[in-house]
């Protein structure tokens, strides 16, 4: 989740550099974007597998930077809470079996750290959200320490002003508010990332968000959405 930072402190002129240098970067992008040839090539399939890190009894267990360490692989990034992981695969290109070679590299890489952390006595578990989570396992002591995670919350809590809040309905009601977004990492994730032809990119956008209301609706109940 992105290259961490030096300060959680800002001034006035550092939101002036801040807002200087994010024109800047669009206007690059939009040139870039505008070059002949740009985003062109096989279209190829990537992924995002976020995972929970469990104790023997199926608890959050906050072990993500150890683990990382542990690892020492450059495609696997730190997430909100200290009990969170993300992989990044590999793209792979749509023609040469991209399914299955996602397949063997989740299982290659989640075999490696399943080894590194019944080292530690845990588990990591790739689900959407985990059943035993309770109300103690969020809050500030479960967000990972890292600056950019802290000032991340510090910037959505003034710009918002009130407290982030659930409000679920159904058979079991939830209601909670909370004083930082630590609730993020109750919800997990496998994210499939299509690269298409630039001049196909509208079309295939429309048609991914008109079958996904679908898609979720057949996987409501799926332990890995």
């Amino acid at each position: 989740m992105g290259t961490d930072i030096h300060t959680v402190q800002f001034d006035a002129d550092d939101y002036r550099r801040f807002s200087q240098q994010l024109e800047a970067n669009l206007q690059r992008l939009e040139a870039r974007l505008a070059t002949p040839g740009f985003g062109a090539g096989p279209a190829s399939l990537g992924a995002e597998l976020e995972l929970y890190v469990v104790d023997p009894s199926g608890r959050p267990a906050h072990l993500n930077q150890e683990l990382q360490a542990a690892a020492d692989d450059e495609q696997l990034t730190l997430e909100l809470n200290r009990y969170n992981l993300e992989y990044n695969l590999t793209p792979v290109a749509v023609a040469a079996n991209p399914f299955l070679s996602l397949e063997e590299e989740i299982c290659r890489k989640l075999g490696t750290l399943r080894a590194l952390a019944a080292q530690q006595d845990a588990q990591v578990v790739p689900i959407g959200i985990l059943p035993t989570l309770r109300r103690e396992d969020f809050g500030p002591a479960c967000m990972t320490p890292k600056r950019r995670f802290a000032a991340l919350v510090a910037q959505l809590i003034a710009r918002r002003g009130r407290h982030f809040t659930v409000n679920i309905n159904g058979l079991h009601p939830l209601q909670l508010a909370m004083d930082d977004i630590t609730l993020e990492g109750a919800n997990t994730s496998f994210q499939v990332h299509y690269r298409v032809a630039p001049e196909r990119f509208a079309d295939v956008f429309n048609a991914i968000q008109a079958v996904t209301p679908l898609a979720l609706a057949v996987a409501g109940n799926s332990p890995t959405l």
